[in-house]
């Protein structure tokens, strides 16, 4: 889930070339997106002379990659107008060495019990086999997405690159070092460790990384050529064999859905200088960020400030008995069931069927031999909303043998139960209120 896919703000290969393909794509197009000269598109400290005519040596590559990156700084403080953070020096490591920062990364974002718990979760709603771990599809995820990252808890500036500071490393630099600026200014990441349930985790993301993702627009127009935009936006994207297409779905959404949130309520464009908004109209709403995923695809569920209907969640522990663990209850929220809905095979509905979301709570229990439960109850704003809802979910093939069945309790409610087996599946029948 979303907070099992969190080890550090990273900027992901596929984000990064389809915006800078975007960004191309206008400047290609003579769309008015340069704002004056293109800056130098290989930024270097080269040698001078003193008043008396002696040469000062050319400085070393490490000099010039410190000066190229204190530059990109600057640039960034400039366009999102925020004090500099006090963070150590920033970092340049090749991708083989990325392996290892992710194995340390990784391990630390959960405990054993954690881990087992989130695979079970993910297990029953039909997202993970029982053979598959979180954490190494985790891991293989980021291996081949991350390009660079902030680390909050160590104040690091981390990118990744085998080819030295190319473009690609530089345009990661602006986005990754806005993380930075937000965790100075905002205490964003703090804020969010406090969450603990998935929607409102993704909805912060939406935030901080739509942030990002708007500066680095705004960085790449105002400082990259045409030539170096084509680069990256024709980055060769990662294997992603193995990989769960909601693992990858879900890593998308916060830059995508937020960047569109972001222009919406702040009246920001990707070009410096145009829009009708400003940042300060991103500042303010850190003070008051959205709660829900609902919120950050309908802006004007944010603007109206709709909060989420309160929910009650299935208490499987008494409807099981003795020998049942009944995990924390969880809500998932509209981006995360549209991503589960397209996931097991609801297709282009799959975003429509979400749409009317109005609360949740899932909980699921884990019971003697590797056996489990799932009640989720998700509450709709209209009868139509969850009817949609309920044609979308009798489309899916949920994988194994586990029994599947829908239950309506009200005409604004729907109820999915799962299990293990069939017999469990009765006593939840049984004792959530039968059909």
């Amino acid at each position: 889930m979303s907070r099992t896919l969190r080890p550090a703000a990273a900027t992901a290969v596929a984000i990064l070339a389809i915006a800078i393909a975007a960004v191309l794509v206008l400047r290609l197009a003579g769309a008015p997106i340069a704002l004056g000269p293109a800056a130098n598109p290989s930024p270097t400290v080269a040698a001078t002379a003193t008043p008396t005519g002696i040469p000062v040596p050319t400085p070393s590559p490490e000099v010039e990659t410190s000066e190229a990156l204190a530059l990109i700084e600057r640039q960034v403080q400039d366009l999102r107008d925020l004090p500099a953070p006090d963070i150590g020096p920033p970092e340049v490591i090749t991708r083989a060495e990325l392996a290892d920062e992710l194995e340390v990364i990784v391990n630390e974002g959960w405990t054993p019990d954690e881990l087992r718990r989130a695979n079970l979760l993910l297990q029953a709603l039909g997202l993970l086999t029982a053979d598959q771990d979180l954490a190494e599809l985790s891991r293989q995820l980021l291996e081949g997405q991350v390009i660079g990252f902030y680390e909050p808890i160590r104040k690091r500036m981390v990118v990744v690159s085998d080819a030295g500071l190319d473009a690609t490393a530089r345009v990661t630099y602006a986005h990754e070092y806005t993380h930075a600026l937000q965790d100075a200014a905002f205490d964003a990441f703090a804020r969010q460790d406090q969450l603990t349930d998935d929607d409102p985790i993704l909805a912060g993301q939406a935030l901080t990384e739509g942030d990002a993702t708007l500066l680095m627009f705004q960085w790449a127009v105002a400082n990259l050529g045409a030539d170096e935009l084509g680069q990256i936006g024709s980055t060769p994207l990662p294997d992603t064999t193995g990989i769960p297409d909601w693992m990858i779905r879900q890593l998308e959404w916060p830059y995508l859905a937020g960047l569109n949130f972001l222009a919406s309520v702040s009246g920001m464009s990707i070009v410096p200088g145009s829009g009708t908004g400003s940042w300060r109209a991103v500042d303010d709403i850190y003070a008051d960020p959205p709660t829900t995923t609902e919120q950050v695809i309908h802006p004007e569920k944010y603007v109206e400030r709709e909060a989420p209907l309160p929910v009650a969640a299935p208490a499987l522990g008494e409807a099981l008995g003795a020998g049942w663990e009944e995990l924390a209850p969880d809500t998932l929220g509209e981006a995360m069931i549209s991503i589960w809905l397209a996931e097991l095979g609801a297709g282009t509905s799959a975003d429509q069927a979400a749409a009317g979301w109005g609360g949740d709570r899932l909980t699921v229990a884990a019971g003697p031999d590797g056996t489990w439960a799932l009640a989720w109850r998700i509450a709709w704003d209209t009868t139509a909303d969850a009817q949609e809802f309920v044609a979308a979910e009798g489309q899916l093939a949920l994988p194994g043998d586990a029994g599947t069945t829908l239950l309506r309790t009200a005409s604004d409610e729907t109820l999915l139960l799962r299990a293990s087996s069939s017999a469990t599946l009765e006593t939840l029948r049984a004792a959530l209120g039968g059909f």
